[in-house]
């Protein structure tokens, strides 16, 4: 079934099961798009059709069309349905066409007895907008079939004795010979630019909304002024009213999850340290700095100009510079990056205002000569905290044509440091996160940071988990308590007792029996290491796990420190519960990781 549509556009979004949300619309783009195709191939079509069909004997023999005259419609409908492979099948359906024209006739009659004829029919052009299933961008076809709508031929004058030719005539033109005359036409026309070239801010749109983690596309045709109670009263505003029109919805998990862990390493394996380029925000500060000072500086160069130098002063300058005596200005490279290329465009007098905004921490300012992007990135650095570690979540999104792909979820919201005196922690927390999704977590070095130590490979394992993260939607998630939680890892708790595990002469940590009974969350305090040992070097090193969800283990009792000679004693072991596709309401703990010497595979 074909509905009539007005040829506009609308895209909305939908995270998980909750309200469509309007996004945007874009007028009758589509209908525009065939008016102008439509409006370029007619006059071709019409002189193809005129030389066509003037060509002798082409109905029969004798029978030769003179006086040819064609006059197409300039009005065109669109209808539009869905194939069985989704995609949507557009229908062009032009007004009344007309051709009217006179035909030779095989019998000794002169040419009074030449029937003339009126033919009247309408032209359906079907092309295909190659719908994904996933969102991307979509693209039209060129026209893939020709139908003749409602042919109808009318005598033109009556001569009895020659309505044999009209039979030719009616034959040919609602048979196939007039169609495949069509199709040749259209086959060496191509209507897909004309389409594609409408689409692209539509396809821009949805790009974005792909990025922004609205993966799945679905396409229904509805009116879109909010009056249809399939959609649920979504109005998008500009819609005109009474319309049937196109709405296409990208739609994502919702992302309200939060995946929290942290990473750990014996310190004595070493440490990420950046070798190429200075970290974002220190990158960022500096050019901004530099760019400051230097946009200043035309000012206090022009002030200190008109001073002229005293001659006793030139005298002893010369002394020094044994060359020629003269001096030159020397100063710093000029500074780089996106802050100082935009004060570099400014007018001096605006260069240098801009700096002074720049220096008191004018908001408007920065944003606007660093861009909102590097802005917002600054900003989310800032929050973030450590830089030397990237922890990411894809979802495996599939196409249903293609093995599908691994669409990143989440940002990291926070990353801190952790370490105590023989172990190095990073604690992190990932926000905004896809829930109801089979969620893949994984840690690497962060760009630019390579491994300092007994070895220059590491690779980041799960501990404590194995396989695939799903958080389940939460009524209610207190992200600013999530986030806000890594002050307590600043925080030592000073209620002393038999109990008390020291982790590093700077933090202490409470672990009093009450306490070891209670849901402790991962990140309120920093959590010892997995074991308790007693190296070869001889100092104890405490431990205890945090299960996923449950208590927090006591910490196993040890002997104070002490030196030993030889092997390892009195080794008090941990082994911690692997949890098994860990899942959460909300927020998902525990997905920790260790940083161990990478092993490379061994392909046999």
């Amino acid at each position: 079934m074909a509905f009539p549509i007005d040829g506009g556009v609308g895209v909305a979004k939908q995270s998980g099961d909750g309200p469509l949300a309007a996004v945007s619309y874009f007028g009758p783009l589509l209908r525009q798009a065939a008016e102008d195709a439509w409006a370029d191939y007619r006059p071709n079509l019409q002189t193809f059709l005129t030389t066509q069909l003037g060509a002798g004997n082409l109905m029969a023999d004798g029978v030769t069309l003179y006086d040819i005259h064609i006059d197409l419609a300039p009005d065109i409908a669109l209808s539009a349905e869905r194939d069985e492979n989704g995609d949507l099948v557009i229908h062009l359906s032009t007004g009344v066409n007309h051709v009217g024209a006179t035909s030779t006739q095989p019998t000794p009659l002169g040419k009074w007895a030449d029937p003339a004829f009126d033919f009247y029919f309408g032209l359906d052009l079907t092309y295909r907008l190659d719908l994904p299933p996933v969102t991307q961008p979509i693209a039209a076809t060129g026209f893939e079939s020709i139908t003749v709508l409602s042919p109808s031929l009318h005598p033109g004058n009556f001569v009895a004795d020659v309505l044999f030719v009209l039979d030719a005539i009616w034959g040919w033109i609602s048979g196939t010979d007039y169609l495949q005359l069509l199709e040749r036409f259209i086959a060496d026309t191509d209507f897909a630019p004309y389409v594609n070239k409408a689409l692209q801010p539509v396809n821009d749109l949805l790009t974005q909304l792909a990025a922004d983690g609205f993966w799945f596309l679905d396409t229904v045709v509805d009116a879109l002024d909010g009056s249809s109670g399939d959609l649920h009263g979504l109005s998008l505003p500009g819609a005109p009213a009474d319309r049937t029109e196109l709405l296409l919805t990208a739609r994502g998990y919702d992302q309200s999850g939060v995946v929290q862990g942290e990473v750990h390493w014996p310190l004595s394996l070493g440490h990420a340290t950046n070798v190429t380029t200075p970290a974002f925000a220190v990158a960022a500060r500096a050019s901004v700095n530099a760019a400051a000072v230097a946009a200043m500086q035309p000012s206090v160069v022009a002030a200190a100009t008109p001073q002229a130098i005293p001659a006793a002063a030139v005298a002893e300058l010369a002394k020094h510079d044994p060359v020629d005596g003269s001096t030159a200005v020397r100063s710093a490279p000029a500074p780089t990056g996106p802050i100082a290329t935009a004060l570099v465009k400014l007018p001096a007098a605006d260069a240098a205002k801009a700096a002074a905004e720049l220096r008191a921490g004018v908001t408007s300012r920065f944003t606007a000569l660093a861009g909102a992007a590097l802005a917002a990135s600054l900003r989310q650095e800032l929050m973030r905290g450590a830089s030397d570690l990237s922890v990411t979540v894809t979802t495996h999104v599939a196409d249903g044509v293609s093995f599908g792909t691994d669409r990143p979820t989440g940002n990291l919201a926070s990353l801190w440091i952790a370490d105590d005196d023989t172990t190095g922690r990073r604690r992190y927390t990932m926000r905004g996160v896809a829930t109801e999704a089979p969620l893949m977590v994984s840690c690497a070095l962060a760009d630019g940071y390579h491994w300092t130590g007994q070895t220059n490979s590491v690779a980041a394992e799960p501990d404590g988990w194995k396989g695939i993260v799903t958080v389940h939607k939460a009524s209610q998630i207190d992200l600013g308590k999530a986030i806000r939680s890594r002050v307590a890892v600043h925080t030592a708790v000073t209620a002393g007792g038999p109990d008390k595990v020291a982790l590093s002469s700077a933090r202490a940590v409470t672990a009093t029996a009450s306490a070891a009974a209670a849901k402790v969350s991962l990140n309120p305090q920093p959590l010892p290491p997995k074991t308790t040992t007693i190296s070869r070097g001889g100092t104890v090193a405490a431990a205890a796990k945090t299960q996923v969800a449950g208590a927090q283990p006591a910490v196993p009792k040890t002997s104070a420190a002490k030196r030993v000679v030889g092997e390892t004693v009195n080794v008090v072991q941990h082994v911690p519960t692997v949890v098994n596709n860990p899942t959460g309401n909300g927020v998902v703990t525990g997905i920790d990781f260790e940083i161990q010497p990478y092993v490379a595979p061994v392909v046999r």
